[in-house]
C-alpha cells in the first residue's frame, strides 16, 4: 500500500536527520515530530518538554474503562495514582484494545500491529504450540534503544517462551530490546500460584523492582540517556480467582478470603438481568457455560455481588501500587521530564450481558473500552478529557513521534499518531477503529468444546454525522459455519445515548428496530470490509532492529 511505503533514504541523510531530531527537536516544534504551533500556555509549556522525554508506561491486566459503578465511585476509591495522573493528564474516554486476550493485545501494544500481522493470535500457554512474538520484528523497545533510550521492563510479558517452552529468561527479553527483566509468570494462567495478589502476591516485587530502578535515575543522568520503564502488573486479572481458586490458596494471613474487600458498594450491572442474549451471536451463550465450567459458578445473588466488588477492590490495590511508583518518580525530580502512560491490555465483562465474565468472544464496551491516560504537568497543566478514538496499536506511532524517532521508521504501521490530540492541535485523528479476535483456543478446554464456530471476530467502532456505531461479524475461517452479526447504535448524531448498554442488536432480524437501520447496516458492512482489507494487509518494516543506529553520528 502506498501509505506504507518507505521513502528512499541514504545512510548519510538518515544519520543527519536523526542527529537533527535528537538535538533540535523542541526548537523546531512544540513536540518532536509535530509542526510548530502558535498557541497558549499549554503549547508554551509543551515546548519545555525534553526532545527525548523519559517514558513511564504503567500497564494493568484486564481493567476496563470505569463503568457499571455508582456515580463518583472511581473518584472516591481510585484516588491515588489515577487521580494523580488525571490532574495533569489527558484521559481518553474512547480508547480501545485491538484484541481482547493478554498475549495478542500486548503484542499489538508493543509492535503497533494487529495480531494477524505480528502473529500472536492466541494467548500463550506453558507447553502450548501457540505462535510467539519474534524478536526480529521491530517493536517499541527496539525503536527506543536505537534512539538512545535505556529501555527497561518489570512485570508481566507473556509474549514469548523460554527454550523449554516455559518462562523466558532475562537474556531472552534482551533480544526484544528490554533490559533488567526479572522472570515472572504473574497472571499468565488459571493457576493459584500465578496470582498477582493473595498468597503469591506477585505484583509486590514488581513494584519494588520499579522503585529500585527509578531510585538510580536523576535529572542529569536521564538528560544524557533518557529511560523508558514499562511496569506491567498482574491485577485486576485476579478476578478469575473468584470463586474457583480461592479454596486453593495455601497461606492464611494474606489469602484473598481474609484480605479482599467484598463490600465496595458496587451492584451487578443493569445488563446482567436485561440481556438474555437471545438476539446475540450464539457463541456468547456458549461462553456462559465455558466460564461456569472453568472458573466456578456464580448462581447466588451474594456470589454475584462478591464478584463485582472483588473486581473493584483489585483496582484499588493497583491504584495504590502504581502511586508508589509515581511518588518515587516525583522524589527523584523526574515528573516534568517524564511522560506517563497508563493503560491495560483489555477489559473485563464483570457479569454484564446476562452474567458474562472475562473478555472472550464478544465486542461489548466492558471488554474493549479501556483506560488510557497520558500525563505530564508540562503537557497538561490541568486535567483534560477527550472522546477522540485511540487504540493500543496507536501507542508505537504516538510514542515514537513524541520521542523524536524518524517517521520513516514507523510510518508503515496501521496505527495513528495521537500527538496532535495530546497537544490540542486536533480534536481527533480517526473516526473508525478496528478490533479483532482469533483466540479460538480459549474455548477448546473440553471435548466436545464449549465454543463452536463462528467465533472469530472483526469489528469496527465508527462515528459519523449520524452517531456512534459498533458493527461486528463473527465468522469461521474455514468458511463452514455461516457468519453472524452484531450492530449497536451507541449514540445519535447529537451525542445523546441511544443504546449504551448494547442490548438491541439491530443486525438481528428479531430486533424491533431491524428495518429502521437497514441502510446503515449495509453502509457499516461495506466499511468493515474496507477497513479489514487495508489495516490487516501485510506490512513491510524497514529492516531488522539496529541498536544505537540513531546515535552513530553523535558518537563519531
Amino acid at each position: 500500500m502506498t501509505d506504507h511505503a518507505m521513502p528512499t533514504v541514504t545512510r548519510r541523510e538518515f544519520l543527519k536527520g536523526s542527529a537533527q531530531v535528537l538535538t533540535l527537536g523542541v526548537v523546531a516544534s512544540a513536540l518532536p515530530g509535530l509542526p510548530a504551533m502558535a498557541g497558549g500556555p499549554a503549547q508554551a509549556k509543551a515546548a519545555a518538554l525534553p526532545a527525548r522525554p523519559n517514558l513511564l508506561i504503567l500497564i494493568s491486566d484486564q481493567e476496563r474503562y470505569p463503568r457499571n459503578w455508582p456515580d463518583g465511585w472511581a473518584e472516591a476509591n481510585l484516588n491515588k495514582a489515577r487521580a494523580r495522573l488525571l490532574a495533569n493528564g489527558l484521559d481518553f474516554s474512547r480508547a480501545f484494545c485491538s484484541a481482547s486476550m493478554c498475549s495478542p493485545s500486548r503484542g499489538s501494544l508493543f509492535t503497533g500491529l494487529y495480531p494477524a500481522q505480528h502473529g500472536v493470535t492466541m494467548t500463550l500457554a506453558e507447553g502450548g504450540v501457540e505462535t510467539t512474538l519474534s524478536p526480529d520484528l521491530r517493536n517499541l523497545a527496539h525503536l527506543l534503544v536505537e534512539a538512545g533510550y535505556d529501555v527497561q521492563l518489570r512485570g508481566k510479558w507473556h509474549l514469548s517462551k523460554g527454550a523449554d517452552g516455559g518462562t523466558p529468561t532475562s537474556d531472552d527479553l534482551a533480544q526484544f530490546g528490554f533490559q533488567g527483566w526479572v522472570p515472572t509468570d504473574v497472571a499468565e494462567a488459571l493457576d493459584v500460584n500465578t496470582l498477582a495478589g493473595g498468597c503469591p502476591d506477585m505484583d509486590a516485587p514488581i513494584v519494588e523492582q520499579a522503585v529500585t530502578y527509578l531510585q538510580t535515575m536523576t535529572p542529569g543522568k536521564t538528560q544524557a540517556k533518557p529511560f523508558c520503564l514499562v511496569v506491567s502488573l498482574g491485577n485486576p486479572h485476579d478476578i478469575l480467582a473468584y470463586p474457583g481458586l480461592w479454596d486453593q490458596e495455601s497461606c492464611t494471613d494474606n489469602c484473598y478470603k481474609n484480605t479482599a474487600n467484598l463490600d465496595m458498594g458496587i451492584g451487578v450491572p443493569d445488563s446482567h438481568d436485561a440481556d438474555d442474549l437471545s438476539l446475540k451471536p450464539v457463541v456468547q451463550k456458549q461462553a456462559l457455560k465455558l466460564y461456569a465450567s472453568g472458573l466456578g459458578t456464580l448462581v447466588l445473588p451474594q456470589e454475584q455481588l462478591n464478584y463485582v466488588n472483588f473486581y473493584g477492590y483489585l483496582q484499588t490495590v493497583i491504584d495504590a501500587q502504581f502511586n508508589t511508583i509515581l511518588q518515587t518518580l516525583a522524589n527523584q525530580g523526574l515528573t516534568e521530564s517524564t511522560v506517563v502512560v497508563r493503560t491495560t491490555d483489555h477489559g473485563e465483562l464483570g457479569l454484564a450481558h446476562g452474567g458474562l465474565r472475562q473478555k472472550m468472544f464478544n465486542v461489548y464496551e466492558e471488554c474493549v473500552n479501556i483506560p488510557l491516560i497520558f500525563s505530564n504537568p508540562l503537557l497538561f497543566p490541568a486535567a483534560r478529557q477527550t472522546t477522540a478514538y485511540a487504540t493500543l496499536i496507536d501507542m508505537v506511532p504516538t510514542l515514537s513521534s513524541l520521542c523524536g524517532i524518524p517517521k520513516w521508521k514507523w510510518s508503515y504501521l496501521p496505527g495513528k499518531d495521537l500527538t496532535p490530540v495530546l497537544t490540542g492541535a486536533a480534536s481527533q485523528v480517526q473516526d473508525t477503529i478496528l478490533f479483532t479476535f482469533d483466540d479460538e483456543y480459549a474455548g477448546q478446554i473440553s471435548a466436545p468444546p464449549f465454543i463452536t464456530e463462528p467465533c472469530h471476530i472483526r469489528c469496527i467502532i465508527h462515528k459519523d454525522a449520524d452517531g456512534e456505531w459498533k458493527y461486528a461479524r463473527y465468522y469461521d475461517p474455514a468458511g463452514v459455519a455461516a457468519e453472524t452479526y452484531e450492530m449497536y447504535c451507541l449514540r445519535d448524531g447529537t451525542g445523546n445515548a441511544v443504546d449504551p448498554d448494547e442490548l438491541d442488536n439491530v443486525a438481528n432480524s428479531g430486533s424491533p428496530n431491524y428495518a429502521q437501520y437497514a441502510a446503515k447496516r449495509q453502509e457499516l458492512a461495506q466499511l468493515l470490509a474496507v477497513v479489514e482489507a487495508t489495516r490487516l494487509a501485510p506490512v513491510t518494516p524497514p529492516g531488522p532492529p539496529q541498536p544505537q543506529l540513531d546515535l552513530l553520528l553523535l558518537n563519531s
